[in-house]
């Protein structure tokens, strides 16, 4: 399946994604869920990937629990929406994300970045960032570092590149370990699916993580859904608990 999806024409893919997602409308049309993405309710979220997790997906704008999470944090705890002009650098951009973050920012001020995607507006190596030091506001970077080799140097080019009074948000997924499990010499896909959970992982996170930020020269704050709204809100949008954003300033 994955491999016929590949070779599919992306205007093929377009129109089975306009087609399932207009079947989920008419299927889901309640108000017992609320995604902030959208602003749009629905009776239930849907279920998400071939684990089978339930209550993730927005079946307006295809959110998962951590978008939400992250919309919400935007909008309640930094000035990224304040009305002044700021540039957003956004690795990996998600699909929820991209029309609202370019109508809220403008064109010009909202900058995509990803490896080898075609639709975003730079292609370069998050290890070798292609922008002056100190010249970007707020970067958004989620489930990308997992992918990365040289984590420690993302890292590093992510500092530099923001301005002194610039701030950065990072989400991976942290496993119930204290340390960091990873091994360069693990090149198999097969193999990594087995260590570190996914074909193209190449390490699994502990809850060092937060060391390996602060060892790239910012200052963090861990923040989770119940730091930022209270249960009913939790309920509503189909958070997660466990899920932490890690909010970075330049030391």
């Amino acid at each position: 399946m994955h491999l016929l999806i590949k070779i599919m024409p992306d205007w093929l893919k377009e129109f089975l994604r306009v087609a399932r997602d207009f079947i989920y409308l008419l299927l889901y049309t309640g108000k017992n869920k609320y995604c902030p993405v959208c602003g749009k309710y629905s009776r239930k979220f849907r279920t998400y990937g071939e684990t089978g997790r339930e209550g993730s997906v927005c079946v307006h704008c295809n959110s998962l629990e951590r978008h939400r999470l992250i919309w919400l944090f935007l909008k309640r705890k930094t000035n990224l929406f304040d009305g002044k002009k700021k540039l957003f650098l956004h690795f990996a951009p998600e699909r929820c994300f991209l029309p609202r973050l370019e109508r809220l920012l403008g064109a010009e001020n909202y900058l995509t970045a990803d490896l080898y995607d075609k639709h975003v507006k730079f292609n370069m190596d998050i290890t070798n960032i292609q922008f002056e030091e100190g010249s970007i506001d707020a970067v958004y970077c989620s489930h990308v570092l997992e992918h990365v080799q040289d984590d420690r140097k993302a890292l590093s080019e992510i500092h530099r590149i923001l301005k002194n009074d610039g701030w950065a948000i990072f989400m991976v997924p942290v496993n119930d370990m204290e340390e960091t499990f990873e091994d360069p010499a693990v090149t198999d896909p097969a193999e990594r699916l087995r260590l570190f959970g996914q074909e193209d992982h190449v390490r699994c996170y502990g809850k060092d993580f937060i060391f390996r930020l602060k060892d790239a020269g910012f200052r963090v704050s861990e923040v989770s859904a119940e730091s930022l709204c209270p249960e009913e809100e939790i309920l509503k949008m189909g958070l997660l608990k466990d899920e932490f954003i890690y909010y970075c300033t330049k030391s």
